[in-house]
């Protein structure tokens, strides 16, 4: 297995490092696991660069670890170093590494040493986990442990939100079966995909976005039988929408008029509130261009262009 030290890298080429390989934390993108991201996105990003350098709420994910990292000592016994280091899958003679990871930390066990991965969850987000542990992180840690060769792993689930500060610790194995067949999706991936920069398919609104940025102004194509059908279908969904919509306006109105001028409804089951808001600050553009047509043209600035889809009958 194949490192290289993290000591002293600069960000600028961390990010670079990250578009010459597959990282573990790509995978559920590429196989269609993450809600979040998918194999287009993941495409651009190993093709184009990474642009994404980091929010407030990843930031806030990288301070927890050295504290989550401890508070696993106090619970476990065991101790955790930094990995400082990118490790690479073995990979053919002649093949440059294309999979590759960032480990947390390592744990230090009797038995030898394996990843701790740390994750930091708002509780809301965890409600929608497909499992006690999602689809889209377990992909990412048998990966960790294809790379190490170690067929352990630990998690740590830091979770806070509305309802506190609570934390959540995990033991998993490696699934020689499972990996087989994300590894060959990955390298389908890597191989039929990036190196020939042939993009996969589009799955969401921004990969068209992306991929057909701009309409070629007076053309027109034949619309398919595929294509028609789907229009039906969405029409259908359409009108389920507004029916749906209307029934949940009606319903509404019949629970605030129950309510009336109070402002709390309640009973063993349910508690209802209507309560006072303050109404939102809004700008007269219309009338601050009338008295102030200069300073309106200076401060107004056009937005990117977009595409609109429209569908209607034939004429």
């Amino acid at each position: 297995m194949k490192t290289v030290s993290t000591n002293g890298m600069s960000k600028a080429d961390w990010l670079q490092g990250r578009c010459s390989t597959i990282g573990t934390s790509d995978a559920s993108g590429i196989l269609g696991l993450s809600p979040y991201t998918n194999a287009y996105d993941v495409y651009v990003k190993k093709v184009e660069g990474e642009t994404f350098e980091g929010n407030e709420v990843t930031r806030y994910g990288l301070e927890m670890e050295d504290i989550c990292a401890k508070r696993f000592t106090e619970e476990t016994g065991l101790k955790t170093i930094k990995d400082n280091k990118i490790r690479y899958h073995r990979c053919d003679p002649g093949t440059d590494p294309w999979l590759s990871t960032n480990l947390d930390r390592v744990v230090i066990t009797p038995e030898g040493r394996c990843p701790l991965e740390i994750k930091t969850v708002r509780d809301v987000a965890k409600k929608s986990w497909d499992g006690d542990f999602p689809s889209w992180y377990k992909c990412q840690i048998m990966g960790q442990m294809a790379i190490t060769g170690w067929h352990t792993c630990y998690v740590y689930v830091h979770i806070y939100g509305s309802f506190g500060i609570d934390f959540e610790i995990m033991q998993f194995h490696f699934d020689e079966d499972y990996w087989k067949e994300s590894y060959k999706k990955l390298e389908h991936f890597w191989f039929e995909n990036v190196l020939k920069r042939i993009p996969p398919e589009p799955t969401s609104e921004s990969n068209i976005k992306h991929l057909y940025p701009k309409a070629e102004e007076g053309s027109v194509i034949t619309l398919s039988d595929p294509v028609e059908k789907a229009i039906e279908e969405l029409e259908e969904v359409k009108a389920e929408i507004l029916r749906a919509n209307k029934q949940k306006k009606d319903l509404e109105v019949l629970i605030k008029k129950a309510i009336g001028e109070a402002e709390t409804m309640r009973n063993d089951k349910y508690v209802v509130t209507y309560k006072n808001s303050k109404g939102r600050s809004t700008f007269n553009k219309k009338s601050f261009g009338i008295d102030h047509p200069e300073l309106l043209k200076e401060y107004t600035s056009n937005g990117n262009s977009y595409r609109t889809l429209k569908i209607k009958e034939a004429k």
